[in-house]
Order: C-alpha cells, then structure tokens, then sequence
C-alpha cells in the first residue's frame, strides 16, 4: 500500500500541510460554527409549545433541513475561495512555468489542488457535526435523510471547489478569479429556470464538477503546449509526475 506516501501524491500533500497549518483553515471553521450555531438559536425559539412527539418530530426533520440548507450555503461560499489561488498564485509568484518545466503532469498538479480543497470542505462537514447532531435529540430525520443530505453537501462543496479551480485556470489575477468564480455559480444557479433544456442539463447534474476539473486540465494543458511543447506531452499520462 504505498497510496498514503508523500513522494506518490505530492501536489495533495503539499497543498494539504500548507492549508491546515494556516490560520485560514481555523477561520472556515469559526465562520461554518458560526453559521450553523445561529441556525440552531432561531430554530430553538420556533420550538413547539405542545408536548407532542409528532410536532418535535416535524421540528426536528425542518430544522435539519435548514441546517442543511446553511450548510449549503458556506461550502457555496467558502468552496471557490479555497480554489481560486490554486493556479493564479503560481502564476503570481512567477512558479508556474518551473512547474511546466518540472516531471509533474498538468492533471497531477489540478488534481492534486482540487483533491487537498475536497478534503478541506469534508474536515469542514465533520466540524459541524456536533451542531448537527442536536436535532437528533428530538428526532424526525431518519438514516436515509442523513446520508442524502450529506452526500448533497458534499455534492455542493465539489461543485463550488470546480468552479473555482476553473477560475483560476481563466484569469490571471486572484481577485478576478473570486468575481469569475462567484458568476459562474449565479450563472449555473439559473440552468433550472431554462425550462426543458434546464432539464437536459440537470440529468448530467452529478457529472458537472469532473467535468469542470476536465476543463481546467485541458485549459493548462493547452497552454503549456503554447509555452513548453516538449514537457506537455507528460500531462497527457494522469500517473505521470505524481
């Protein structure tokens, strides 16, 4: 089993060391707490009055949706600003074309930002389960709920990380990268509006952020060639230059 080792991934390990030992990392969780503990507050003064296990039932499967639906919210939100530097700040730093120069393959150097981002937004899942887990206290939500809903945040948090690092691809700058990022969410916000081609869309729905991942690959990969045809070729094998 040598997955686990440094010297296999080294993007996923390097990116991962440097985000955890950062006091960025410990704000999204303060900032994710935060959030879900000011849902529970306004849930808890909607409490039912009546001793009534149906209604505490009701109370807690609504409460647990909208915590859901906060939580939602902060993977939307913190999702794109863990992605939007991943290739701005090596093109800021002047880094960039010493990666193109280096073994590393395109889709190692994507892949292994994007994975060490999913692996932040899931530590912050895991953060805010204590805040969750009240609204078991009083019941409503069963095992098949749970499992959906946090297979829907992780969804989220993977969509939203995309299209950051999509993002980050496209502009040259980190600030135009946030804008850009945060318009494309609004944007693809609106596909279920679009009628039957929104529907089209949505079928694919599940596929949206490989497919954005895809794109930023093929974005670097092509512009590699421009700079550097002759270690291009090595971002076409994805188990080269890990």
């Amino acid at each position: 089993m040598r997955w686990y080792l440094p010297e296999k991934h080294l993007v996923l390990w390097i990116e991962l060391r440097r985000r955890l030992r950062g006091w960025h990392w410990h704000l999204l969780v303060l900032l994710d707490i935060l959030i879900l503990g000011g849902i529970m507050l306004v849930s808890f003064s909607a409490m039912p009055a009546v001793n009534d296990a149906r209604a505490w039932s009701a109370w807690g499967r609504s409460t647990w949706w909208t915590l859901m639906l906060g939580q939602g919210g902060a993977l939307l939100l913190f999702g794109p600003l863990l992605t939007v530097g991943a290739i701005t700040a090596e093109r800021e730093a002047k880094m960039l074309e010493a990666l193109w120069l280096s073994s590393l393959s395109t889709w190692s150097l994507v892949y292994g930002k994007y994975l060490a981002a999913l692996v932040i937004l899931s530590l912050l899942l895991l953060a805010g389960m204590p805040v969750v887990a009240l609204v078991f206290v009083f019941g409503g939500v069963s095992l098949w709920e749970l499992l959906l809903g946090y297979l829907l945040m992780l969804f989220v948090g993977a969509f939203a990380a995309a299209c950051g690092l999509l993002a980050s691809c496209q502009c040259q700058r980190a600030g135009i990268a946030v804008l850009w990022a945060y318009l494309d969410l609004l944007l693809l916000a609106l596909v279920p509006f679009l009628g039957s081609l929104g529907g089209c869309l949505l079928i694919f729905l599940p596929i949206w952020p490989i497919a954005l991942v895809e794109m930023a690959i093929q974005k670097l990969h092509w512009e590699r060639n421009l700079a550097y045809p002759s270690t291009a070729n090595a971002s076409d094998d994805p188990a080269g230059g890990q």
